[in-house]
């Protein structure tokens, strides 16, 4: 049984998780490794972090962002794991839950080594208090029956608007070389849950 479509509420908590930054319009191609251009859904490229007024970032404070980023899916997946009735939804909550957390235990690792301490932003801090609303607003679509398709909808929509912050406005402003790779190995992970959470997405609500 397919669910409805979620409520107005998450509809619009959606397009907060994507326009939070300006760059809501572009999530329809992520830059590849290959140097492709973001689109947006008109067919035009997407602004590089200049361009929408985003602050330069510290290698310390993008660390922090990739960790509050990390913990907002562990959340969410968590959550997902108690809500979900989907088998397939709850199987790939616990992917999300377990890749994040080993990702971010990865890079916890990796900071010590390097003798550097992450430090919160404007951004990591935006970023925790979306991902804070997100949850509130699923919590309240499980309530109403609703919460596999919104908690996919959150899926797709946050790890598209991640995929463009790594490529725009995080990875161009890493200066510590070992950062860099491991942003690049976290990349690759992103675009496969992204590419994931589509195919769910659309089983969940085929089209006509």
């Amino acid at each position: 049984m397919h669910q409805k479509n979620p409520p107005r509420s998450v509809a619009r908590l959606l397009l907060l998780s994507l326009v939070v930054l300006g760059v809501g319009a572009c999530v329809d191609g992520p830059m590849t490794t290959d140097g492709s251009p973001h689109l947006n859904t008109d067919g035009t490229s997407c602004p590089v972090a200049a361009d929408i007024g985003l602050p330069a970032l510290s290698d310390e404070e993008i660390s922090q962002v990739v960790i509050t980023v990390n913990m907002g899916e562990i959340q969410q997946g968590e959550l997902a794991r108690q809500q979900a009735t989907s088998p397939e939804v709850r199987r790939f909550a616990e992917q999300m839950v377990q890749d994040h957390t080993a990702a971010n235990q990865e890079l916890q690792t990796l900071l010590q080594t390097l003798g550097i301490t992450p430090r919160e932003s404007p951004l990591s801090l935006q970023l925790m208090a979306g991902s804070n609303q997100l949850l509130t607003i699923l919590r309240s679509s499980a309530d109403a029956g609703t919460f596999d398709l919104a908690y996919m909808d959150v899926q797709v929509s946050l790890h598209a608007t991640t995929l463009f912050l790594m490529d725009n406005v995080l990875q161009p402003q890493l200066r510590n070389a070992e950062l860099r790779d491991f942003a690049l190995a976290a990349r690759g992970t992103a675009q496969h849950h992204l590419d994931t959470a589509v195919l769910l997405r659309k089983d969940l609500s085929p089209s006509p």
